[in-house]
């Protein structure tokens, strides 16, 4: 009982993390930048963000990362900063735990 409650809590901080980003970016006009904003929701759409994200999936959200341009890249990687700290302060989680998630099912390294 207690293990599903905390799945569920870290679950809403991912969700809520993916769902943050693609807000942020949803009027951008930068094509790679909103494929790897598309793709990152698509990682986290059955709405589980706790378990592990397929391999294939995994690859193909790599692979359009690493299409950006370094500033796309480091605009991207800048707003999910900001927003993992934010969300993991409102949810009460440590900023590590929040990166944690967001490591786990993306396979990204923040």
């Amino acid at each position: 009982q207690e293990q599903r409650k905390e799945r569920k809590r870290t679950n809403d901080l991912g969700l809520e993390i993916v769902r943050r980003l693609n807000h942020y970016f949803k009027d951008t006009d930068q094509k790679a930048l909103r494929e790897v904003v598309d793709m990152f929701q698509f990682l986290a759409r059955d709405g589980d963000v706790v378990k592990k994200t397929e391999l294939g999936k995994r690859i193909a959200f790599t692979a359009k990362l690493n299409r950006l341009s370094a500033r796309e890249r480091q605009m991207f990687m800048s707003v999910l900063d900001s927003i993992i700290k934010e969300t993991a302060a409102k949810h009460g989680y440590k900023e590590d735990e929040a990166r944690e998630v967001i490591n786990n099912f993306s396979r990204m390294s923040l």
